[in-house]
């Protein structure tokens, strides 16, 4: 029982540091299409990022590496600059997206 809770708070914790759950839907001007919407994020995911160290676990332990991230709050925040913004029922998703964010 001690074995199992602790591999599950292992897990817990290994997949919060992943980046699980850091993908929002995006809603924006009503003649957008998710095109115009990809070229968008894309560029703001490029123009907010920054390196950062991210490590993880292996058969090796704990490695860690440099990524050049973006900030969410900034990707965010440029994305509404461009008239895009969070929403639930948002017509972009970015699930798809082959971009992690930074808090």
């Amino acid at each position: 029982m001690r074995k199992s809770a602790i591999a599950f708070v292992g897990l817990t914790v290994l997949a919060s540091c992943m980046g699980f759950g850091d993908k929002y839907k995006y809603d924006g001007p009503a003649t957008a299409t998710e095109q115009q919407f990809a070229k968008v994020f894309y560029s703001c995911a490029q123009d907010t990022s920054s390196p950062v160290t991210v490590g993880g676990l292996s058969r090796m332990g704990v490695n860690y590496r440099e990524e050049s991230l973006p900030s969410c709050g900034m990707l965010k925040a440029c994305l509404r600059s461009k008239g895009y913004f969070q929403d639930k029922e948002g017509r972009f998703d970015t699930k798809d997206y082959a971009v992690k964010c930074a808090d």
